[in-house]
């Protein structure tokens, strides 16, 4: 069984995440094949089979800097929503993306530090920050909850 050999890479990376794909050419096939990495890590559910080496540098190129693009949106917003937990950031960003950003980005853990250290510098937290998934999640890992946070 030939093997496939390597003919074209593309890479991006992106703080500490690392997106890349590989053109192979499959010897016995005469097709390329692109396949996608995240960290080095396959993603199989991604790879695309061509006859067009053109055609397999293009999506290579056009998915790596797709991921790459959504990977540097969601630090700009966890960077955002962190950084500046007050009013006017919140009437900029979504319900959905804080939601997204400090449900899925911030551990339980670090939130409430978080929140702490803004409202001692005065700043106004934006009670819309805390969804019930996040204030769940405090109370299963037996953290401390102000209640400035429900209210």
């Amino acid at each position: 069984m030939a093997k496939a050999k390597k003919v074209w890479g593309y890479r991006q990376d992106v703080g500490e995440t690392i997106f890349h794909a590989s053109v192979m050419k499959d010897a016995a096939w005469g097709e390329y094949r692109v396949k996608f990495f995240t960290d080095c890590a396959h993603m199989p559910q991604a790879d695309y089979h061509t006859d067009d080496l053109d055609d397999a540098k293009a999506t290579a190129t056009a998915e790596v800097d797709r991921l790459a693009k959504r990977e540097k949106r969601r630090a700009q917003l966890v960077e955002a929503a962190i950084g500046r937990l007050h009013v006017e950031l919140a009437h900029d960003l979504s319900d959905e993306e804080l939601s997204r950003c400090l449900g899925n980005c911030v551990g339980a853990h670090q939130l409430i530090p978080l929140m702490q250290e803004e409202r001692e510098r005065g700043l106004t937290i934006p009670l819309r920050t805390i969804d019930p998934d996040t204030a769940e999640a405090l109370r299963s890992a037996g953290l401390p909850f102000p209640s400035w946070a429900l209210n």
